[in-house]
């Protein structure tokens, strides 16, 4: 169950693409503007989950549920229905707590399971299908209802989390004292992995947010680039599942390296082509390389995350680098001009991927004694 809550928390972002195009016809901003869509999107969770490591094992997960879904259904709800840009963007963000209060008791619920890269693998598997089967009604709502249509949907999944509340556990089964965030868990090590997520995070969805607007660029119909995510998102389920099994072969390192690797190529080639069919396949490419490669990512931070608490803080590091990077590319964006956005993709994603395998690499100390090398396998 904690599977399918994430699946709920990260609903926007991965619907980002139709928002971002949602709102950019409804209110007529420019593409600088519209990476801060973004960043209300995720600002919320951010905040939330910055703070969770302090009493996310204290505090009754299912009572965090009821709050935080009734916060991001009024705020979603409301944030479809106003008039100002501004009036908007405080809203979403406002819904985004609400939406940080789901993620954190699941994603603990989660990291406290035997096996967290299989499992954080089912749960991208889960994030992916759900988004993906939406996003295929997703432009036609955008072209009756707009932005409106698409946010009060949103709401009524969350609405949904209030009915499946009493399926998840009320406390998690990791109890570990923390003197100062980062001793307990590594020190260093952690702090360069959160890193790394960080910025392998900024990276795709600095591209991803924009992926709707780089196919309007190149010409194609709103219809063709609204199916072409849609079956984007859906092949990004086979790389979430495929990584639950891949781990046991070939550990994570090489998996992590390759699929990010090749994810950045896709960036390039999507930005360049005007070919429908190529625009269609860097899409497919590009999440199903992402969503391979996040498992591995989890499950290295929950390896060396002893006291259970420091993994609600790699959704906060992932939610800055998914604010960031936007941000930041589409503050570059010139004349309709994405090349920068694929660039600022592939810089961030591979400095991400170089901190990430030294996490796997480096040996980690608890309680400071060192205890060697964590497994990458």
């Amino acid at each position: 169950m904690a599977a399918f809550l994430t699946s709920i928390c990260v609903l926007p972002l991965m619907l980002m693409p139709y928002l971002v195009g949602a709102a950019a016809r409804d209110f007529a901003v420019a593409p600088r503007q519209l990476g801060f869509v973004a960043g209300s999107i995720i600002g919320g969770v951010i905040v939330v989950m910055a703070s969770s490591v302090f009493w996310v094992r204290k505090c009754n997960w299912r009572v965090l549920v009821v709050v935080g879904a009734s916060i991001a259904i009024a705020g979603y709800l409301l944030a479809g229905h106003v008039r100002g840009f501004v009036a908007m963007s405080t809203l979403l963000f406002i819904a985004s707590c609400g939406s940080g209060l789901l993620y954190a008791p699941s994603i603990c619920a989660l990291s406290d399971t035997t096996n967290p890269d299989r499992n954080f693998g089912y749960s991208f598997f889960l994030q992916i299908l759900v988004s993906g089967l939406i996003g295929f009604i997703a432009t036609g709502i955008a072209q009756r209802w707009g932005l409106s249509g698409l946010l009060d949907l949103i709401a009524a999944f969350f609405a949904l989390a209030l009915m499946l509340v009493s399926f998840l556990p009320a406390r998690g089964t990791k109890i570990g004292a923390v003197d100062a965030i980062g001793r307990a868990a590594g020190g260093f090590p952690v702090w360069a992995g959160l890193t790394g997520m960080l910025l392998l995070t900024a990276g795709p969805v600095a591209v991803w947010t924009f992926f709707e607007r780089i196919g309007n660029a190149a010409g194609f119909s709103e219809r063709a680039v609204g199916n072409a995510i849609a079956t984007a998102l859906l092949m990004g389920a086979p790389g979430a599942l495929l990584s639950a099994f891949a781990g046991k072969q070939f550990g994570r390192l090489g998996p992590l390296a390759v699929s990010t690797v090749a994810m950045v190529a896709t960036f390039a080639a999507a930005v360049i082509t005007r070919n429908i069919v190529v625009y269609l396949l860097c899409g497919v490419l590009f999440q199903f390389l992402w969503n391979f490669g996040l498992a591995f990512q989890f499950g290295a931070m929950a390896v060396v995350d002893v006291s259970g608490r420091l993994i609600v803080l790699a959704p906060t590091f992932q939610g800055l680098g998914a604010m960031a990077g936007p941000a930041i590319a589409g503050m570059l964006v010139r004349d309709n001009n994405y090349a920068p956005v694929a660039a600022v993709g592939g810089v961030c994603a591979v400095g991400g991927l170089i901190l990430i395998l030294w996490l796997c690499r480096a040996p980690i100390t608890r309680s400071g004694s060192a205890v060697g090398i964590p497994p990458n396998g």
